[in-house]
């Protein structure tokens, strides 16, 4: 096996590594707001029969709506983030597998001569 085939599995666990860092710093952060908001719109009220009182009931819904919207790109990163992880983890994953069966063949046949 060559050395070229080292470096290239060193970098894709480093690649990999360097996405679950980064979603690692991000992710509690993200995930304690998701939580919060979704306590908020669980306490939100029923919108009332009378429209004065669905008017007065309606600004703090779109008050949640806007923050929403304001959070909406950092939450795409850490989910990016963690996808990005996934694909470099599964793609270093064959890579190893692939790695194994052709030292296997190689010790095979060394075997046999």
């Amino acid at each position: 096996m060559s050395h070229r085939c080292c470096r290239c599995r060193c970098r894709g666990v480093e690649k990999a590594s360097e996405h679950l860092i980064l979603y690692q710093q991000q992710h509690p952060e993200e995930k304690t707001w998701v939580s919060n908001m979704q306590l908020q719109v669980k306490h939100l009220p029923r919108l009332a029969e009378s429209v004065v009182q669905a008017r007065a009931q309606f600004q703090p819904a779109m008050n949640m709506y806007n923050a929403l919207g304001e959070r909406k790109p950092s939450v795409e990163q850490v989910n990016r983030d963690g996808g990005r992880y996934i694909r470099e983890a599964k793609i270093y994953d064959l890579k190893l597998r692939a790695y194994r069966r052709a030292w296997r063949t190689c010790t095979r046949a060394s075997t046999r001569a």
